[in-house]
C-alpha cells in the first residue's frame, strides 16, 4: 500500500503543501475553461490568485531565511505583482456595429426609437438615464439582427469572463473608428 501525502511528507510541511497546490494545478490544467465560458452558467476557476499566494507564504515560512529570500521570494513577488496573468486583455469593438447594436436594441425594448437622430445633449441625458437605471430583462439570446446578437454575446462572454476570473483579467474597451465623443 501506498503511504498517504501527509505520511510522505510528515516531517517536511512545505513538501505536503507543494504536493496539494500541485495536484490543484494539475486539476485546474485539465479544466476545459472555453467551454466553461460558453456555458451559460460557468463555475468559477479552479485556481485564483489567493490560492497560490497563500501555500507560497506557508512554504515560505518553513523554509530557512537563505532558500526563502531567493527564488521562493521572486515567485511570490512576481505572483503579487502580476497575479495570474502577465497582461490585461483589452477588448476592441467599431463604434459603428456598438452604434448599431444598441440603436436596434434599444428601439427593441422601446426605450427610445431615433436615437441616431437627437442631439448630442439628449444623446448624452438619454445615456446617463439608462445607466442610471437597473439594466432591462433581455432573452438569452438578443438581437434584431446577426451582428447584433453577435455584439451582444461578446458583451455576455465578457461577463461571464469577469464572473469566473474576475476583473483583474480584463483591460479597457476600446472603441475604435469613432468619429467623434458622441455616439452616431
Amino acid at each position: 500500500m501506498l503511504p498517504t501525502i501527509e505520511g510522505r511528507y510528515a516531517n517536511e510541511p512545505y513538501r505536503l503543501v507543494l504536493s496539494l497546490l500541485a495536484a490543484d494545478l494539475a486539476d485546474a490544467s485539465r479544466d476545459n475553461m472555453k467551454a466553461n465560458l460558453l456555458k451559460r452558467d460557468p463555475h468559477p476557476a479552479r485556481v485564483r490568485l489567493g490560492a497560490l499566494l497563500h501555500p507560497v507564504e506557508i512554504v515560505s515560512r518553513a523554509m530557512p531565511p537563505a532558500i526563502a529570500q531567493t527564488e521562493l521570494e521572486a515567485a511570490h513577488r512576481q505572483l503579487q505583482i502580476f497575479g495570474l496573468h502577465a497582461a490585461r486583455l483589452t477588448l476592441r469593438q467599431d463604434a459603428s456595429r456598438l452604434n448599431a447594436s444598441w440603436v436596434r436594441s434599444w428601439r427593441a425594448l422601446d426605450l427610445v426609437q431615433d436615437f441616431e437622430h437627437l442631439p448630442g445633449p439628449e444623446r448624452t441625458d438619454l445615456l446617463v438615464r439608462l445607466l442610471a437605471e437597473p439594466s432591462p430583462e433581455l432573452s438569452d439570446h438578443p438581437g434584431v439582427t446577426a451582428a447584433t446578437a453577435e455584439t451582444w454575446a461578446m458583451f455576455q462572454l465578457i461577463g461571464r469572463v469577469f464572473k469566473v476570473y474576475g476583473h483583474e483579467l480584463l483591460g479597457p474597451v476600446v472603441v475604435s473608428m469613432t468619429h467623434s465623443a458622441q455616439m452616431c
